[in-house]
């Protein structure tokens, strides 16, 4: 605009200073001809600023436009009369806006591997529905999540498990048809919410139908693929009534469902009130064994024919500050999940390496002591080097050891498995197998792996004196473990009763109530200083709270 203002004028005022200048010209001339040329300027200046104004008003809109959307996300309105270059380039700029929010609308609220919509874009149509829902409606939220997807992806690439989720969308659009609104919540997640009648069934039907389609062949990526998936489910108005509220409750429930695959769960108040202790004694775990909130109990096995104990079993106590004692069936799958068991065995193991030495050297006759050993002990490197290292530490001789292994450990692959017990047992440590009877596996795995004894489990125990097919299972046992020269102990004797049937097995150690519960090492001690201190008159009362 300056340069427009100066190729005007210059040449203007350049004319109008040597009129005046001239001494040709008289005074009255002069000043006329300057108040002519003033007047004249400041008119050419006004029809100069009007032309530009109105050459440069449409850039200006465009610009104005361009940085409200850019600020506020809002579409430019540009007007519609310009018809010159200016004005086609308005109506670019509004068409080329318009398509670029399309795109990142897209990129925002949808799922890029799916299409499907995304949590954001969900969550707004979800809490949409409520506010529009009719008084005698309800809607239903699922949560689905493709069991094991983690693991499935370690062992096939990541393609493999794209595949298996754009199968899974496209199976799940094709069971929703327009029924109901769905969505990739992310990873292995996908949400669906269906609007129906308050009186129609609240979404059984449709809970088995995902698991139904997710639970189909699929050929096209594998034959042997098959695919599980939990639900978790929650209502409105019954159990929330905001969006935010009804997906974290839903979530609630998929929490329980998990536990057990290719489930669905409805939201209950008992199920947050679970959830919320599981994830406080997660907590409270961390800093248990730091604390000494975590202890041993040692329950003694007994030889009913000289009524002598010949080993213990130790077994972990929580003593929570707040909650008191908490059930090791609360505390040990929680360890499990977190990987806390892994510092807790380690601690569990030298402990009880510790007691028993000192137990020898107080005088009293050697025993074994079993320690319980989880599949994520088994699965950590070290495991062999580090039950070396406490044997050395606290100078217990390996043949005073026994590690206990559940049937569960020997399911799916079990070659690095025998591979750490033929270890563990060719350093002199005993094996013993825990719960016998109660798993799915193979027997052949007793002839593959070096156990030395078999545990029944006190299941068969506790109803053999009323179950013909209880009595029979352990009387199958007892034979098994005969011929393959295995050692035998029945878990779980609690009566009198009980231990008179087991002795006509020819079942020769027992462990149970019937003779002790597990005692601190301290009562075991004085227990141990008595004579005959399992000569057993009356049943030993049974606590409700520990039963492992």
């Amino acid at each position: 605009m300056v340069v427009a203002f100066l190729g005007t004028h210059v040449p203007l005022l350049t004319l109008l200073f040597y009129f005046i200048s001239s001494s040709a010209i008289a005074p009255d001339d002069r000043l006329r001809i300057l108040g002519i040329a003033l007047l004249a300027t400041l008119m050419g200046t006004a029809a100069t600023l009007l032309a530009l104004h109105n050459l440069l008003s449409p850039i200006g809109l465009t610009a104005f436009s361009l940085r409200n959307y850019w600020d506020k996300q809002q579409l430019p309105t540009l007007p519609t009369q310009y018809t010159d270059d200016a004005g086609i380039l308005m109506a670019n700029a509004t068409q080329i806006v318009k398509q670029l929010d399309d795109v990142l609308r897209y990129v925002t609220d949808y799922d890029r591997l799916t299409g499907l919509p995304n949590r954001e874009l969900f969550k707004s149509r979800l809490q949409k529905e409520i506010s529009t829902i009719q008084p005698q409606q309800r809607i239903t939220v699922f949560i689905v999540d493709v069991d094991g997807f983690k693991d499935l992806n370690t062992v096939e690439d990541d393609e493999v498990g794209n595949r298996i989720l754009r199968a899974i969308a496209q199976r799940l659009t094709d069971y929703a048809d327009g029924s109901g609104t769905l969505a990739r919540l992310g990873n292995d997640e996908f949400a669906l919410f269906q609007k129906g009648a308050l009186a129609s069934e609240p979404g059984f039907s449709t809970a088995q139908n995902i698991l139904r389609a997710i639970n189909q062949p699929y050929p096209e990526i594998s034959p042997s693929l098959y695919i599980t998936a939990s639900i978790g489910i929650s209502i409105y108005p019954t159990d929330s009534d905001t969006a935010d509220r009804l997906i974290a409750d839903a979530y609630t429930a998929l929490q329980q469902a998990n536990h057990k695959s290719d489930n669905y769960q409805f939201y209950s108040p008992e199920i947050a009130i679970a959830l919320q202790k599981h994830l406080r004694l997660a907590k409270d775990l961390r800093s248990a064994l730091a604390n000494n909130q975590l202890l041993l109990h040692y329950q003694p096995r007994i030889d009913w024919r000289s009524s002598q104990m010949v080993g213990v079993e130790c077994l972990i106590r929580w003593q929570h500050p707040e909650l008191g004692w908490v059930s090791p069936a609360e505390f040990i799958p929680i360890a499990e999940e977190t990987g806390l068991i892994l510092p807790i065995g380690e601690w569990i193991l030298r402990t009880a390496c510790q007691q028993n030495k000192a137990w020898q050297r107080s005088g009293l006759k050697p025993f074994a002591m079993a320690v319980n050993l989880s599949a994520r002990q088994i699965e950590s490197p070290g495991l062999v080097d580090f039950v070396q290292l406490v044997l050395r530490e606290t100078e217990l001789a390996p043949k005073f050891l026994e590690l206990e292994v559940t049937e569960s450990l020997l399911m799916g692959n079990t070659e690095p498995t025998l591979a750490v017990l033929e270890s563990l047992h060719s350093k002199g440590i005993a094996l013993a197998l825990d719960d016998f009877g109660t798993g799915y596996s193979s027997l052949s795995y007793l002839r593959k792996f070096p156990f030395d004894t078999l545990k029944i489990d006190q299941s068969f125990v506790k109803d053999m004196v009323h179950s013909a097919d209880a009595a029979e299972v352990i009387r199958a046992i007892v034979s098994l473990a005969k011929g393959l020269r295995l050692g035998l102990i029945a878990e779980g004797i609690e009566t009198e009763e009980q231990l008179n049937q087991i002795k006509t097995y020819d079942c020769h150690e027992v462990q149970g109530y019937y003779f002790s519960k597990p005692l601190p090492a301290e009562e075991l001690t004085r227990r141990l200083q008595q004579p005959h201190p399992w000569q057993v008159t009356t049943p030993t009362p049974i606590p409700q709270l520990m039963t492992t």
